[in-house]
Order: structure tokens, then sequence, then C-alpha cells
């Protein structure tokens, strides 16, 4: 796997940011499940190869508020609700279960 690192206590990752061998920054993801991570490698580095700033990379990144459906996670009475409604893909509700399994889906 290419991210070492273990995810907050909400299931949110982090992941180094490279140029070839070289470490560039570090970014937070700001939503849950180690699926997002894909399409947050991909976005950074299609800037960085169209000559974005790291700043505005990790800003655009860090600070972003996912489409109603995705990985909304709340709590009704004792149940704990995941809306990944938006794709509702086999795909996706595998990840969002994975996600609760692996003991991360309990923070709202």
């Amino acid at each position: 796997s290419f991210i070492e690192k273990q995810p907050d206590a909400c299931g949110r990752y982090e992941f180094d940011f490279y140029n070839g061998d070289k470490k560039i920054t570090e970014i937070k993801m700001p939503v849950p499940g180690f699926h997002n991570i894909y399409n947050a490698c991909c976005a950074a580095a299609v800037c960085f190869h169209l000559g974005a700033s790291v700043k505005s990379i990790i800003k655009g990144i860090e600070e972003t508020v996912p489409e109603g459906g995705r990985m909304r996670v709340f709590n009704k009475e004792d149940i704990t609700v995941i809306d990944d409604s938006y794709n509702a893909s086999p795909l996706s509700m595998k990840e969002a279960i994975l996600w609760y399994k692996h003991g991360t889906g309990h923070c709202t």
C-alpha cells in the first residue's frame, strides 16, 4: 500500500505527495474512507502537472466539502447511518461498509 499512515478517529487519511522520489508535502483528507485518497492523489498530480502551487493544491483538497450523499455519516438514536447514496454502486457500498468495519465509522 502507498499509504502507510493510519486514519484518524473519523477514518480520514493523510498522504505524502511526491514528485518522483522527492516528497513535496503532506495532505490531510477532509472526508473519510481510504477509497477517497485515489481521487485526491489524481487531482493533486494533475494540478501539479498543470503548474498549480503546492499551497493551492493543499488548500483545494483539505478544504473540500463533499457533495451531499458522499460519505455523510450521522447517528439516528443508537444507529450509525452512512449516506453514500450519491453513486450507490456496489463498489461504493463496499467501501462504506469496509470503512465502518475497520472501526472508524463511529465519528459524526
